[in-house]
């Protein structure tokens, strides 16, 4: 299979952002939604720097994003995304290069990212990179105790 990658052009924000939706969705939503942070605009970041978002193309369909990001003498990417019908051809990889190439020219002096930490997958993918996790976070859950007693409540009007 060969993979283009290139810039990522302005009329393909839409598609990018489908890109992004669907893959995330895949990583975190337990029935298939493809609705993966809807209120979020990653894709916006094009207009921060046109040359530094990337795209993976596979027989003229976008299957990949990633961008690069300066912020003074941090650099970070992402959000990275592959389109999971497209997962496991190391598309990531090579989305990779050429943000990290990025990254060099611009002479960051430190560099990071947040990603999964329970998948060994990607904490692999990013180590091949020099990336090794820094802290793991542990969301934690519990059953909610049904309260017998119901709670007083006041108004703020009513405080004196």
């Amino acid at each position: 299979m060969y993979v283009d990658i290139r810039t990522l052009r302005k009329d393909e924000l839409v598609l990018a952002d489908q890109v992004f939706r669907e893959a995330f969705s895949a990583l975190t939503e337990p029935y298939g939604s493809s609705n993966y942070g809807a209120d979020i605009t990653y894709m916006n970041r094009w207009f921060n720097n046109p040359k530094t978002a990337f795209g993976a193309e596979v027989d003229g369909q976008l299957v990949g994003v990633n961008f690069a990001i300066n912020w003074g003498s941090f650099g970070l990417f992402g959000p990275l995304a592959v389109h999971p019908d497209f997962w496991g051809h190391k598309i990531a990889q090579q989305l990779i290069e050429p943000a990290m190439e990025c990254l060099k020219q611009w002479q960051i002096e430190q560099s990071g990212f947040f990603t999964r930490s329970n998948s060994p997958k990607h904490l692999y993918l990013y180590q091949k990179y020099g990336f090794y996790p820094r802290f793991m976070t542990a969301i934690m859950s519990k059953t909610p105790i049904k309260k017998t007693k119901q709670l007083q409540g006041f108004r703020y009007s009513k405080i004196s």
